[in-house]
């Protein structure tokens, strides 16, 4: 568990400080209805005492997140500043 969320945050954290210079840039919504998704099947699996299905709707996100960056490589786009986002 702790490669997937940690690999997303210090991925997350690196780009932030190398290429936005600590800045958080306004937010983008192209994961927002799988984490809306994600939201309420936790809290629903939390209400019915079932941990392991919260856990693992969470879990689910980390990874899509994960390969949203990896789809997205928003390293590239940064590193290329004629391209402009989702191009």
């Amino acid at each position: 568990m702790a490669n997937g969320l940690g690999n997303l945050v210090n991925r997350s954290l690196s780009m932030l400080k190398r290429y936005r210079s600590g800045v958080v840039p306004p937010p983008h919504h192209e994961l927002a209805p799988e984490a809306e998704r994600a939201v309420r099947e936790t809290v629903a699996h939390l209400c019915g005492a079932q941990l392991q299905a919260a856990l693992q709707s969470i879990w689910l996100l980390v990874t899509r997140a994960n390969q949203y960056v990896d789809q997205t490589a928003p390293f590239k786009l940064a590193k290329d500043t004629r391209r402009p986002r989702g191009c």
